[in-house]
């Protein structure tokens, strides 16, 4: 398995889709799963992160598992991942749980969250575009975002807080994988072990000698398929 996936190590990337060797010196991986929240749970984001969380610590990642989190406990995760990386390191920060998009922004939702209107909930959730940008100033030159975030989101603070998640741009060296595209919403699969998403990534980064193109074109070709064109990973 260690020869699996030339994701986020020895592996080929570009966010303009050119390729560029990348040779890392660490690997450091924050995956975070939140289930319990309280009036809207999820059957499956727990599950994911600890799935994902196994898989790149077989592929050598240093990890840290955050399940079921509040805001507070994100950001202390989050500061601790940042922490760790040096200059050339490879970061992977993957979320599975309740996100929403605010005003083209994408907001990752805690199991604490309480907000009583739009502006509130941008004080009560996490940005992603925040998680970004740290990881890229702290000098990571991979950075992939996996956002499992677009599940059906009850959390519609108002009328202008659009359905699943908006796109996010990616400097060199990032990039960003969502669930399913721009505006719509995924699968959590509650008769699976796994939300739909993650179940076939974790399936394609157990097969060897993938790229990094090669995994997230496989996964989102067969979730494509299994969900009858529903969702397409974006």
């Amino acid at each position: 398995m260690r020869t699996t996936l030339l994701i986020l190590f020895a592996l080929t990337l570009t966010a303009q889709r050119r390729d560029l060797t990348i040779e890392s010196t660490q690997k450091h991986a924050l995956v975070v799963g939140n289930s319990t929240y309280p009036q809207f749970p999820l059957r499956n984001p727990t599950n994911d992160a600890s799935a994902m969380n196994a898989v790149l610590s077989d592929l050598g990642f240093q990890t840290e598992a955050a399940l079921n989190v509040s805001l507070r406990a994100l950001d202390a995760a989050v500061s601790r991942l940042v922490s760790r990386v040096r200059s050339g390191d490879t970061v992977v920060f993957y979320y599975a749980g309740h996100g929403m998009q605010l005003e083209g922004e994408n907001y990752l939702i805690p199991v604490d969250f309480n907000a009583k209107d739009e502006a509130d909930a941008k004080y009560v959730s996490y940005n992603a575009s925040r998680i970004q940008d740290r990881l890229e100033r702290a000098g990571a030159r991979v950075t992939v975002l996996i956002l499992d975030a677009c599940r059906n989101n009850p959390y519609q603070a108002t009328r202008s807080a659009a359905g699943g998640l908006a796109s996010m741009g990616s400097g060199k060296g990032t990039l960003v994988a969502l669930a399913t595209s721009p505006g719509k919403t995924a699968d959590d699969n509650p008769r699976g072990e796994n939300g739909l998403f993650t179940s076939h990534l974790i399936e394609a980064m157990r097969q060897p000698n993938l790229s990094l193109d090669q995994v997230f074109n496989r996964v989102r070709e067969r979730v494509y398929t299994e969900s009858q064109g529903r969702q397409i990973p974006w």
